[in-house]
């Protein structure tokens, strides 16, 4: 373990990996981080660049002379640069063969070696260059795919939760003093006694404050892993043909006979900057099929699990969903009702069920468009929050019960200083200042291995 609790890895190794997409392209960078960069630098460039500017060069294999590629060369001498180390940043024309011959080259080298899923990132952690707090949001805005997952990662990169986090480290310290004090020079005339209204209000304020951080939980993994849409309902009512509609491509099969669909089928659809995670299932009715029985029950069971039920349903037959989604947000919407005058139908009946026809693309638009306004106010927030993942709501959740227990009246100044001791602990844990192994592995499971 390090000085701050972060577990060590071989950073006496020289790392490098790939930063940019794998396959063919016009560019490729392959980053170079470690001790012996500088040597590898001047060995293959032939001198070292001056830092932090880019500088066209030839780069070569040092053992045999032979020119690998022309590169722009990007110096960063330590601790000046992302991981805190000396790195180079090598601009290559993006062929594979040239990538090869750079990599067999650079792996020649003593101490040398392929960097591991986000080792760049989590050296940069070690070196106090970032927080975990910034990693994590890193993570996010790399594998962002909708601009509301962008503008996650930025909130997180902001700092604002960083400041937060200070802050309510930093009060608790500031009463855990006061407590420690009143133990330890309670016979001194000028320190001040033990005053447990002055405590209980310090952590009755930041309890306050981590229960407004704590109501973004379940935003967050809305916003991260998508909102979970399943259109369901009995067969042949036009589940299939909607999610193509939906999805605007062939995903599933469309046919006349009843229980076509056996499995789910998802489709991730970027609405309105939000990930929609959209299933097709099979259709819900009562079968001797064996097969068949299994996608119902899977069917049944992901209804359980998601975020709203699109239960489609024939006009004339007016079937209600079954049980097992009771309780669940579902709207009704019959189907295959070709335009506004369909027996006198407009875009709504009086029980406000929906009418559309995928076939035709009658009232699509207005469906996509309560999906949307739908999924936009469930991820709403309130405030200047940033919202929190799983691992850091742990950490808050944690910090909170024990403060609670001092608001609701611990009379031994003792018990206070050990329990305000422990929530500036999992304030460390938020940050990464402590951190188990196995957790970082975890948070760094999720990188490239170029970051």
């Amino acid at each position: 373990m390090s000085l701050c609790g972060v577990p060590k890895i071989h950073s006496s190794d020289t790392i490098f990996a790939l930063a940019t997409a794998p396959g063919r392209a016009a560019l490729a960078v392959v980053r170079l981080s470690g001790p012996r960069a500088s040597e590898i630098l001047a060995a293959m460039a032939g001198k070292i660049p001056e830092a932090r500017r880019a500088t066209l060069t030839k780069i070569c294999d040092p053992w045999s002379g032979q020119i690998i590629d022309y590169a722009l060369i990007y110096w960063f001498p330590g601790p000046a640069s992302f991981t805190g180390e000396d790195c180079v940043e090598f601009s290559i024309h993006g062929s594979r063969a040239i990538l090869a011959k750079l990599y067999e080259v650079l792996g020649q080298f003593p101490a040398t070696r392929m960097a591991t899923p986000g080792e760049f990132s989590r050296r940069a952690l070690m070196n106090g260059k970032m927080s975990l707090i910034e990693v994590e949001s890193l993570a996010d805005l790399i594998s962002a795919e909708t601009e509301q997952q962008r503008l996650l990662g930025i909130d997180g990169l902001s700092g604002r939760f960083r400041s937060a986090v200070d802050g309510w480290r930093q009060s608790l310290l500031d009463a855990l003093v006061h407590v420690e004090c009143a133990l330890d020079f309670s016979d001194e005339v000028d320190v001040r006694a033990f005053d447990s209204d002055h405590i209980v209000q310090i952590c009755r304020s930041v309890c306050e404050s981590l229960t407004e951080w704590l109501g973004n939980r379940e935003r967050a993994s809305l916003l991260r892993n998508g909102f979970t849409v399943l259109i369901s309902g009995p067969p042949n009512v036009g589940k299939s043909t909607l999610l193509n509609e939906l999805a605007q491509r062939d995903v599933a099969i469309i046919s006349d006979v009843p229980g076509t669909t056996r499995d789910l089928i998802e489709v991730r659809l970027d609405l309105d900057g939000h990930l929609i995670n959209l299933v097709d299932s099979a259709g819900v009715r009562e079968t001797s099929d064996r097969i068949e029985s299994i996608g119902i029950a899977k069917a049944l069971t992901c209804g359980v699990e998601a975020d709203l039920i699109l239960w489609l349903s024939d006009k004339a037959e007016r079937l209600e969903p079954p049980k097992e989604f009771e309780g669940r947000s579902i709207w009704l919407i019959f189907t295959k009702c070709d335009g506004p005058d369909l027996d006198g139908s407009s875009l709504k009946d009086a029980e406000g069920i929906l009418h559309i026809s995928a076939r035709t693309g009658f009232n699509i638009a207005e469906l996509l468009k309560r999906l949307a306004s739908f999924v936009a106010s469930s991820v709403s927030v309130q405030g200047d929050v940033v919202a929190v993942n799983e691992r850091q709501s742990v950490a808050l959740e944690n910090a909170r019960e024990v403060l609670q227990t001092v608001v609701h009246g611990i009379e031994y100044p003792e018990v206070v200083a050990a329990k305000l001791q422990e929530a500036v602990f999992e304030m460390q844990v938020v940050v990464g200042q402590v951190a188990a192994e196995e957790v970082l592995d975890e948070v760094f499971s999720r990188f490239c291995i170029g970051k």
